[in-house]
């Protein structure tokens, strides 16, 4: 997106979502799923950094706040197709 912000995603359930001008972790989120990939989408000057997360075992997909780092996402999603 606007190369401020990175993300890892792991089996053990964990997001990690990294500030990469300060070189900093910002947050870690523990998800209720095993992520299957993410990718971010939001525009440079949105106010919420929003990332997308698939669940590794079903065609749901979920959105969060980057910056906020809360567990709980913005909207869930069954994508069918």
């Amino acid at each position: 997106m606007d190369g401020m912000l990175c993300c890892t995603i792991s089996n053990d359930r964990s997001v990690k979502i990294y500030d990469v001008v300060n070189y900093d972790m910002m947050a870690m989120v523990r998800l209720p799923f095993i992520p299957g990939c993410a990718e971010w989408v939001y525009k440079q000057g949105d106010v919420k950094a929003k990332l997308a997360i698939s669940d590794r075992n079903s065609s749901s997909v979920h959105i969060y706040d980057a910056r906020a780092g809360t567990n709980e996402p913005i909207i869930s999603r069954e994508v069918i197709g």
